[in-house]
């Protein structure tokens, strides 16, 4: 235990990935700076946060790595390092993948995403996260309720802390 009262800090670096226009940078500012706003600008670069926590007594130092649309996820190291440099895809600790309800496609990008992501890399212990956004839309959903419950059931997995 350190001075603070706290155990050791562990350092976890967190990949947002979805489609343009999803909200993935409205949700790391949500949680970082704990600011929305209306406006949106499309992200074409990579942005990086660097907030830290504390859970169950336990301190984690973040980096979360905001991204803006990638067209696939790299298959291997030496593609990354080609196409996405310095975007720590395959070396991330979890995964957040953003999908807009109110758009099929942010949804079926989300799922090969997903996909492409656990064909490349070993996931054991890796989170990955999937996230509906827009919830405040919801009248105008374009990706019904009952797909994405049946989506999480056939790929959901339980995860003990």
């Amino acid at each position: 235990m350190t001075s603070n009262g706290y155990t050791d800090h562990q350092k976890v670096t967190i990949v947002i990935l979805g489609a343009p226009g999803v909200g993935k940078s409205s949700i790391v500012k949500q949680f970082v700076h704990h600011t929305f706003t209306e406006d949106y600008e499309p992200s074409d670069d990579k942005s990086f946060y660097f907030p830290s926590v504390v859970i169950n007594e336990h301190v984690y130092d973040l980096k979360i790595v905001d991204c803006p649309y990638i067209p696939y996820f790299p298959s291997n190291s030496l593609q990354e390092w080609s196409d996405f440099r310095g975007f720590n895809l395959r070396i991330a600790t979890a995964y957040v993948l953003v999908y807009d309800i109110t758009s099929e496609e942010s949804f079926s990008y989300m799922k090969a995403l997903r996909e492409q992501i656990l064909d490349s890399r070993d996931m054991h212990d890796v989170p990955l996260i999937i996230v509906g956004n827009k919830y405040d839309l919801a009248d105008d959903r374009g990706v019904l309720q009952a797909g994405c419950n049946k989506y999480g059931e056939k790929t959901s997995k339980m995860y003990t802390c």
